[in-house]
Protein backbone atom coordinates (compact mmCIF):
# COMPACT_ATOMS: atom_id res chain seq x y z
CA UNK A 1 0.00 0.00 0.00
CA UNK A 2 1.50 3.31 -1.02
CA UNK A 3 0.11 6.78 -0.55
CA UNK A 4 -0.31 8.74 -3.77
CA UNK A 5 -3.36 10.78 -2.79
CA UNK A 6 -3.95 13.72 -5.06
CA UNK A 7 -1.29 12.75 -7.59
CA UNK A 8 -1.86 13.51 -11.24
CA UNK A 9 -1.95 10.56 -13.62
CA UNK A 10 1.08 11.82 -15.54
CA UNK A 11 3.10 12.33 -12.34
CA UNK A 12 2.55 8.90 -10.79
CA UNK A 13 4.98 6.03 -11.19
CA UNK A 14 8.60 5.71 -12.13
CA UNK A 15 8.50 2.42 -14.04
CA UNK A 16 6.48 3.55 -17.03
CA UNK A 17 5.72 1.29 -19.96
CA UNK A 18 3.41 1.74 -22.91
CA UNK A 19 0.32 1.11 -20.77
CA UNK A 20 1.38 0.48 -17.19
CA UNK A 21 3.23 2.57 -14.64
CA UNK A 22 4.27 0.81 -11.44
CA UNK A 23 2.09 3.06 -9.32
CA UNK A 24 -1.08 2.80 -11.41
CA UNK A 25 -1.37 -0.97 -11.44
CA UNK A 26 -2.30 -4.01 -9.43
CA UNK A 27 1.00 -5.58 -8.42
CA UNK A 28 0.90 -9.35 -8.10
CA UNK A 29 3.43 -12.14 -7.94
CA UNK A 30 4.87 -13.56 -11.12
CA UNK A 31 3.55 -17.03 -10.21
CA UNK A 32 0.02 -15.75 -9.50
CA UNK A 33 0.01 -13.81 -12.77
CA UNK A 34 1.02 -16.95 -14.66
CA UNK A 35 -1.77 -18.96 -13.00
CA UNK A 36 -4.29 -16.29 -14.02
CA UNK A 37 -2.93 -16.08 -17.57
CA UNK A 38 -2.10 -12.42 -16.95
CA UNK A 39 0.83 -10.53 -18.41
CA UNK A 40 2.08 -7.00 -17.81
CA UNK A 41 -0.57 -4.48 -18.78
CA UNK A 42 -3.51 -6.92 -18.95
CA UNK A 43 -6.57 -5.58 -17.15
CA UNK A 44 -7.58 -7.38 -13.97
CA UNK A 45 -10.51 -7.00 -11.62
CA UNK A 46 -9.60 -6.92 -7.92
CA UNK A 47 -12.75 -7.68 -5.94
CA UNK A 48 -13.43 -7.69 -2.20
CA UNK A 49 -16.69 -8.37 -0.38
CA UNK A 50 -17.61 -4.68 -0.70
CA UNK A 51 -16.26 -3.44 -4.03
CA UNK A 52 -13.99 -3.86 -7.01
CA UNK A 53 -11.34 -2.05 -9.04
CA UNK A 54 -10.22 -2.70 -12.58
CA UNK A 55 -6.54 -1.96 -13.14
CA UNK A 56 -3.68 -3.05 -15.35
CA UNK A 57 -1.62 -5.91 -13.92
CA UNK A 58 2.05 -5.60 -13.08
CA UNK A 59 3.65 -8.94 -12.17
CA UNK A 60 6.62 -8.35 -9.84
CA UNK A 61 9.14 -10.65 -8.22
CA UNK A 62 8.94 -8.63 -4.98
CA UNK A 63 5.29 -9.54 -4.33
CA UNK A 64 4.59 -12.71 -2.33
CA UNK A 65 2.38 -15.38 -3.87
CA UNK A 66 -1.22 -14.89 -2.79
CA UNK A 67 -0.80 -11.14 -2.27
CA UNK A 68 -1.68 -8.08 -4.29
CA UNK A 69 -0.55 -4.51 -3.88
CA UNK A 70 -2.86 -1.68 -4.92
CA UNK A 71 -1.48 1.83 -4.37
CA UNK A 72 -3.59 4.25 -2.35
CA UNK A 73 -4.69 7.56 -3.83
CA UNK A 74 -4.65 6.64 -7.50
CA UNK A 75 -6.17 9.25 -9.77
CA UNK A 76 -7.71 6.36 -11.75
CA UNK A 77 -9.30 4.41 -8.88
CA UNK A 78 -9.81 4.46 -5.14
CA UNK A 79 -8.51 1.46 -3.19
CA UNK A 80 -10.91 2.44 -0.39
CA UNK A 81 -13.64 0.87 -2.53
CA UNK A 82 -12.18 -2.51 -1.51
CA UNK A 83 -12.05 -1.80 2.24
CA UNK A 84 -15.03 -2.76 4.42
CA UNK A 85 -16.20 -0.24 6.99
CA UNK A 86 -18.07 -0.32 10.27
CA UNK A 87 -17.40 -1.29 13.86
CA UNK A 88 -16.76 -4.94 13.01
CA UNK A 89 -13.61 -4.05 11.03
CA UNK A 90 -12.16 -1.46 13.41
CA UNK A 91 -9.13 -2.14 15.60
CA UNK A 92 -10.41 -2.42 19.18
CA UNK A 93 -7.81 -0.15 20.79
CA UNK A 94 -7.50 2.64 18.20
CA UNK A 95 -10.84 2.45 16.45
CA UNK A 96 -9.04 2.71 13.10
CA UNK A 97 -10.28 0.61 10.21
CA UNK A 98 -8.16 -2.30 9.03
CA UNK A 99 -6.67 -1.15 5.73
CA UNK A 100 -4.32 -4.04 4.96
CA UNK A 101 -4.83 -7.76 4.69
CA UNK A 102 -8.22 -7.36 2.97
CA UNK A 103 -9.32 -10.60 1.29
CA UNK A 104 -9.71 -10.12 -2.45
CA UNK A 105 -9.98 -12.19 -5.60
CA UNK A 106 -8.22 -11.25 -8.81
CA UNK A 107 -9.53 -12.17 -12.23
CA UNK A 108 -8.38 -11.30 -15.70
CA UNK A 109 -10.77 -8.94 -17.46
CA UNK A 110 -11.72 -10.46 -20.78
CA UNK A 111 -12.23 -7.88 -23.51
Amino acid sequence: NSWLHGAKVEDVGRETTASTSSAQADWLSIDDAAQLGVTKGDRVCVQSEVGELKLPALPRAEVANGSVVVPHGLPTGNVNELIPSGAAVAAPVSGNHWMTGIAVTVKKVED
